[in-house]
């Protein structure tokens, strides 16, 4: 390999990153871009978006200041942002509706 031909690797790397690669963007802001997305959230959703935010906002402040977050800290984030992000999918076998689905086989003793 020669010495053009790792730079242009270097560069192709480099430049592979994914377009949404935010690693500057602060836990607050994730939090706002994921709640303004999730338009299965309502208004008996307020709670757990408040904490959601209050968390993130604390997260936030600890990384500013240059301290590791505290681990319960950061498993209560994930906790809260996974229980708000299951509510927007489609329960496992619900396929009620669904026309791209066959219909169900009645009749038929296993």
């Amino acid at each position: 390999m020669t010495d053009q031909t790792a730079a242009i690797d270097a560069d192709e790397l480099a430049n592979a990153a994914e377009p949404d690669d935010d690693d500057d963007e602060t836990y607050l802001e994730s939090v706002k871009r994921f709640i303004k997305s999730a338009t299965w959230l309502g208004e008996e959703h307020r709670p757990a978006m408040k904490v959601l935010r209050s968390l993130a906002r604390v997260l936030d402040d600890e990384l500013t200041r240059g301290k590791a977050p505290q681990a319960a800290l950061v498993s209560q984030f994930g906790l809260t942002y996974r229980d708000l992000a299951k509510l927007g999918q489609k329960p496992a076998g619900d396929d009620a509706g669904d026309p791209s689905m066959p219909p169900p086989m009645g009749g038929i003793d296993w």
